[in-house]
């Protein structure tokens, strides 16, 4: 799959497989699936999330209990919460 062959850092899936946080370039980047599954066509990007954080090595999304959380650590040790509140993605914790 030629999505998967270009991601370079790290790419995770929510709990239900429906969305994909992909760590590429040092952004982020949050891919809607459908049943189609991971292609150029079917997947497209709905947020970019550029919070002026160097370093990203790694994602992991919340239990979706507690909403759209995404949990993002730098390569210098810190850890970044974010959450997504009426389609804006904010810092809740750094």
């Amino acid at each position: 799959v030629r999505f998967i062959l270009n991601f370079k850092e790290d790419i995770t899936f929510d709990y239900y497989g429906k969305k994909a946080a992909v760590i590429l370039n040092n952004k982020i980047v949050i891919y809607n699936i459908d049943s189609e599954g991971l292609s150029k066509k079917e997947s497209e990007i709905t947020t970019i999330l550029n919070q002026s954080i160097s370093g990203l090595l790694s994602c992991s999304w919340a239990n979706p209990q507690f909403g759209k959380v995404l949990a993002v650590s730098t390569i210098q040790g810190k850890v970044f919460i974010l959450k997504e509140n009426n389609g804006t993605w904010e810092t809740v914790y750094n």
